[in-house]
């Protein structure tokens, strides 16, 4: 194989390297809109809003049904969750399924990977 045709398929499985690169990264801007779409009706991003839910600011890290502002149901707040990508991501697929019927939540779940990892993402940097 000429020395040409060695660099435009090495040129080739590099750029199609970085581009499933780029996909598999979060995008904060569909994040933003997912949660405008799916999230913002109930949830505040300001620490200490409550609207019909508790403020997502600072939800990573935090245990769930925590918030003393807020009024959870008891499902939410004997749960023993720690909000982590992983936890966020299983209960965005479904919230019933991991908390419980006892939930005071009207949505059910953001059934897209790609759109649950970008709305994951963007909790994670919005303040």
């Amino acid at each position: 194989m000429s020395i040409c045709v060695k660099n435009w398929c090495l040129a080739i499985v590099a750029l199609t390297y970085w581009a499933g690169e780029a996909a598999a990264r979060p995008d904060m801007d569909a994040g933003r809109r997912e949660f405008n779409q799916t999230c913002r009706s109930c949830h505040s991003l300001k620490h200490g809003e409550v609207l019909q839910g508790p403020s997502l600011a600072g939800v990573i890290g935090r245990r769930a049904g925590s918030l003393e502002e807020f009024n959870y149901s008891d499902s939410m707040q004997n749960s023993s969750i720690i909000w982590t990508d992983e936890t966020l991501n299983t209960y965005l697929a479904s919230p019933f399924m991991m908390v419980g019927s006892g939930i005071d939540m009207n949505a059910h779940g953001v059934r897209d990977d790609e759109d649950r990892t970008n709305l994951i993402e963007y909790l994670k940097h919005a303040l």
